[in-house]
């Protein structure tokens, strides 16, 4: 549906930019050629209107020229990489950073354009250690998405989703996820009251939790460990929870390790799928119980 062009030209310069941004980011979302050239089209239109808009905010009081003169000019055929460039001109304008989970859409789409996809081969042996990751919680499918490929591409055994984790039958999460969600087991694990572990045989159960996050009563008699000192067992689970919430306090009472990855900047934590992909290649680097799956 198209945005009114009175309505538009009533916003504030950010609000426009940020109307664009995410107009080119839902051309990278989006699965289905028709809709994604919609979503571009209408970011052209507005694009237009944006330019001739008289900035009158206090970024530009004397009302003159806009402030988007210099936007990039989209056409029908423009390229992933071209679209991409346009997305990051507005999301800057809007005063705000590029988000995580639209590059990747972007990184698909450049990928799926130029060819560079097809160099996966789903067909050749994967080198597996006897790991897997467990998803708890977890609202944002991109998130999820991003873990599935981290834990498909360092090879391990399979994905654990509890709670509101969305699955691989979610856009989102396949869309991060680039077709892993089909090469790696997701499996959809019911937690019980007390969260029992979802593998019955043994492994260790690590959880990565931020170091800012205070322990619960059961688990402080746990002390945490940086990934970096930690010994990594030769089959493990690492548990994810959620980014606002953190572990549950039943899993954190049961786990063999507590696991953190120190901070030395002024934000606290990581976004959660970068904190995996940093713990699950360490898991790699150090496990002893690699070697192809059969």
């Amino acid at each position: 549906m198209a945005f009114a062009e009175k309505k538009f030209r009533a916003l504030q310069a950010a609000s426009q930019a940020k109307k664009i941004a995410d107009l080119l980011a839902d051309c990278a979302r989006e699965s289905d050629a028709n809709r994604s050239a919609q979503h571009l089209n209408e970011a052209r239109r507005l694009r237009d209107f944006a330019c001739e808009t008289k900035d009158t905010d206090a970024q530009n009081p004397d009302g003159s020229a806009s402030p988007f003169d210099s936007a990039p000019v989209l056409d029908a055929a423009s390229t992933a990489r071209e679209i991409y460039a346009a997305y990051l001109f507005w999301r800057r304008a809007a005063g705000l950073g590029p988000e995580a989970a639209v590059l990747q859409c972007f990184d698909r789409r450049s990928q799926e354009v130029s060819g560079e996809a097809a160099a996966d081969n789903p067909n050749a042996p994967r080198s597996t250690i006897d790991y897997s990751v467990w998803l708890h919680d977890i609202r944002s499918g991109f998130n999820a998405g991003a873990v599935i490929r981290t834990a498909e591409c360092l090879g391990f055994r399979r994905v654990y989703l509890s709670g509101f984790t969305p699955g691989p039958d979610h856009r989102s999460v396949r869309s991060a996820a680039m077709g892993c969600e089909e090469w790696i087991e997701c499996v959809r694990h019911t937690a019980t009251p007390d969260f029992a572990r979802p593998e019955s045989e043994p492994a260790a159960l690590i959880v990565l939790e931020s170091p800012e996050v205070p322990l619960p009563p059961q688990a402080r008699r746990k002390q945490t460990i940086s990934y970096s000192e930690y010994q990594w067992p030769g089959s493990g689970i690492i548990v994810v929870g959620n980014e606002e919430l953190g572990v549950p306090a039943a899993i954190l009472a049961d786990a063999d390790a507590i696991v953190t990855i120190p901070m030395y900047g002024r934000k606290a934590s990581l976004n959660l799928a970068s904190s995996f992909a940093i713990a699950a290649a360490r898991a790699r680097e150090t496990s002893a119980a690699s070697g192809p799956r059969t």
